[in-house]
């Protein structure tokens, strides 16, 4: 079985640690806050993107 990068295994470790509420448990909203949170607590900068783009898509789900 490969193993984890150890920076991934970091990330796991400090998340753990932090006690995050687990993503399956929130509805997006409240799960891209945890994420923002997160990163202002860690004073991490944003990452680029090229664009964001909100889109809906008709059918049910």
């Amino acid at each position: 079985m490969p193993s984890l990068h150890p920076q991934i295994r970091e990330v796991l470790r400090v998340m753990a640690e932090a006690k995050l509420r687990p993503v399956e448990e929130m509805t997006p909203a409240e799960a891209r806050e945890q994420v923002e949170a997160t990163a202002r607590a860690r004073k991490a900068e944003p990452l680029p993107v090229a664009r964001v783009e909100e889109r809906m898509i008709p059918g049910p789900a």
